[in-house]
This record gives structure tokens, C-alpha cells and sequence, in this order.
């Protein structure tokens, strides 16, 4: 499940990242919260419009 999975923290790129609520993670590790998609911490509609500004 995309949901359950440990991902990188965008702070401190550990692998620790967990689901708080929907939409809502965590590290573990740095305590950085941030909101992002519902299963996944970054969806793929957030990488293209990023990706987009940055040109």
C-alpha cells in the first residue's frame, strides 16, 4: 500500500517520512511536516507544475 510505505524527506532526505492523516506527513527523524497527496507525499501533478515553474 502506497499509504503505509516510508518515503524521503524533502528536509532532511532521510528515510522517514510516514502518513499522518490524508493527505498530511511526517519525518520521523527531523519532525518536518507537510502536506502532500492522499497516498503518495508528492503526486504527479505537483512534479509537472514544479518542474514548470522552474523554467
Amino acid at each position: 500500500m502506497k499509504s503505509k510505505a516510508v518515503y524521503k524527506c524533502p528536509n532532511c532526505g532521510a528515510l522517514a517520512v510516514k502518513r499522518v492523516f490524508v493527505g498530511v506527513w511526517r519525518c520521523r527523524k527531523c519532525g518536518f511536516e507537510f502536506t502532500g497527496g492522499a497516498w503518495e507525499p508528492e503526486t504527479s501533478i505537483a512534479t509537472h507544475a514544479e518542474s514548470a515553474l522552474q523554467q
